[in-house]
């Protein structure tokens, strides 16, 4: 059973490659990057899969009957958060009886799958290409290792990667990707409801700030967010132990409390923030750990990964404007980038983990990393522009 599975998830891959290059008009090269993609993907999946064995990763596949989570049916593990992982894995891991490596090749096409979903993004969206230090960031941005390790195992990070890319990738078409919107929406709320709100608070926020839908498109999706919102509110808060969500020194108290925890000296990669600066909070948060923090070879490889964030945020900010690239980025740029700094006010403040922060900052630090793109993209563009009218 394991094998055909194999077979499967393989001819998944391509299919989605070929669907998707048919629908969206696709060139051979395209294609070929996607197929590339897919099999490195793929093969970091396998990476992760040795690496968290023994984690929650494999409690997730093969964790049927312990701490607390007891069933004798598919519907008594039905759920939020945890709960909700046993009630996905059931049929695969109790029925079928897949092994947890079969179990983790399937979330690989899952998270590969929301690759898929940026590269359309970026394809449709990004006026022109750029080089950075001799190399075109398209399609390089979405091979970068760490994004693929954290988006590729049995667990809630590959989940909300793909849930929360392809939620903005059917916002570009509200109207005609209704489906995916609920889709992503629905499943992202019953895997981490925090980033379920916060994706689509940010989705709203883009729209009100976008001109790129046409009004009836606008209010329709406005509609379904608001709804969305709505109903979810009450129970995001209920989960994350917070009684009055006006009440601020309730979020103060959270973070302090996680924050505490996660700096005590049972959890590995822990860094006290109580001390720090909310400058250096936000700066822990979205370029730690650096070589100086390197305890072991996953965060000597993180190391590479933000440090290369850091010289691409500081070449976006000398080359291209960031304001006028605000102001013309199209409406899934905004509700990225929306998304991504609402997580990172609210994850800076309560993770004290450099390994933890690795994992969280991963369903959003892509979003701020093509912003940046496009802002040195438009730049490009726009000076070209202007050379060709001189002519």
């Amino acid at each position: 059973m394991d094998f055909l599975f194999w077979i499967l998830i393989i001819f998944a891959g391509h299919r989605i490659v070929n669907s998707n290059a048919a629908r969206h008009g696709l060139n051979a090269k395209h294609k070929n990057t996607l197929i590339q993609l897919f099999y490195w993907h793929m093969l970091i999946g396998l990476a992760y899969a040795f690496y968290a064995k023994g984690t929650d990763a494999s409690f997730y596949w093969n964790g049927f009957g312990n701490r607390g989570f007891v069933g004798e049916t598919w519907f008594s593990f039905y759920g939020i958060s945890t709960t909700f992982m046993f009630f996905l894995n059931f049929p695969f891991s109790q029925v079928l009886g897949l092994s947890y490596w079969t179990g983790s090749l399937l979330y690989s096409l899952v998270g590969y799958v929301g690759f898929v979903y940026l590269f359309l993004i970026i394809k449709e969206n990004f006026p022109a290409n750029i080089r950075l230090f001799g190399y075109a960031l398209f399609p390089l941005i979405l091979f970068l290792p760490n994004l693929h390790f954290w988006s590729s195992g049995v667990g809630k990070d590959s989940l909300s990667f793909f849930c929360i890319a392809g939620f903005f990738y059917a916002l570009t078409s509200p109207n005609k990707r209704v489906l995916l919107l609920m889709l992503t929406f629905i499943l992202l709320y019953h895997v981490r409801p925090h980033m379920a709100l916060i994706m689509v608070v940010g989705g709203g926020a883009a729209l009100l700030f976008s001109g790129d839908l046409k009004p009836l498109q606008k209010a329709f999706a406005i509609f379904v967010l608001v709804i969305g919102s709505f109903f979810i509110y009450d129970r995001v808060f209920s989960f994350l132990g917070i009684d009055d969500p006006s009440n601020l020194e309730a979020f103060e108290e959270k973070a302090e409390f996680y924050s505490h925890h996660l700096a005590t000296s049972r959890v590995g990669s822990a860094v006290d923030i109580s001390s720090y600066s909310f400058p250096m909070r936000l700066f822990t948060y979205l370029y730690r750990p650096l070589f100086i923090d390197a305890h072991n070879f996953a965060t000597l490889l993180s190391s590479f990964e933000n440090f290369f964030y850091l010289l691409l945020t500081f070449t976006a900010i000398y080359k291209g404007n960031i304001i006028n690239a605000f102001k013309k980025s199209p409406m899934v740029i905004k509700a990225g980038l929306f998304s991504f700094v609402m997580a990172a006010l609210a994850f800076s403040n309560s993770l004290s983990n450099l390994g933890i922060i690795m994992r969280m900052k991963n369903m959003t630090m892509i979003y701020f990393l093509l912003f940046l793109f496009f802002a040195m993209s438009l730049k490009v563009f726009e000076t070209r522009v202007k050379r060709e009218k001189r002519r």
